[in-house]
């Protein structure tokens, strides 16, 4: 299955960027090969000015990640799990705690910020995890169906501290299925279906 077919795209400095299509599209394959979790088999791959291939550890340096899968620590709070994340990122203690009360407002979480994650809703862990990752300054983050599972409510408090993320001027890339996300948050989008871009602007 070739799941990417000439695909060629590019994304400005500081902008919101949409990625769009159906089901199996490609978005998660282009995604995966985007943050080095796969080898591109040809072509020309470039994040932050740096070889796929060649600096994959100077790109992960520099981004993060929210796939699909959840990858939260259940048997921790909300707020260990901030912490947690940023100490894995050499944040000092000092920041990490000003960081994580700065998150817990953004994403809405005050009110869970002592549970544990295995006592939450699937919206509600999912919310956690889009929140870990702006809990360190990296200048490109990439995301992944970011509000899957999320009711309404949850999913407004999300898009609205990704919007406000993107004002302090990071690089966003998201990949969605749901067209009025992508209107709401995105500067630029593409389409991709069978692994090809369909449209793009």
């Amino acid at each position: 299955v070739r799941a990417l077919d000439g695909l060629s795209l590019r994304v400005a400095s500081g902008e919101v960027f949409g990625l769009l299509g159906p089901n199996g599209a490609g978005k998660t394959t282009l995604l995966r090969i985007l943050t080095t979790l796969t080898q591109p088999t040809s072509g020309l791959v470039e994040v932050l000015g740096f070889d796929i291939r060649k600096q994959g550890l100077e790109i992960r340096k520099n981004i993060c990640v929210v796939l699909q899968e959840n990858s939260v620590e259940l048997f921790l709070s909300v707020w260990d799990n901030l912490l947690t994340y940023a100490r894995f990122h050499s944040i000092p203690a000092d920041r990490r705690k000003q960081r994580a009360d700065s998150v817990i407002g953004q994403f809405g979480l005050s009110e869970v910020v002592g549970q544990k994650l295995i006592d939450l809703s699937g919206g509600l862990k999912r919310r956690v995890q889009v929140a870990k990752v702006f809990m360190v300054d990296k200048p490109l983050v990439f995301l992944d169906e970011a509000t899957t599972g999320m009711d309404p409510i949850n999913k407004r408090a999300t898009l609205d501290a990704i919007r406000e993320q993107a004002k302090m001027g990071k690089t966003i890339f998201l990949t969605t299925h749901i067209l009025h996300e992508a209107e709401e948050l995105c500067d630029t989008i593409a389409i991709i279906e069978k692994g090809k871009c369909v449209a793009s602007g």
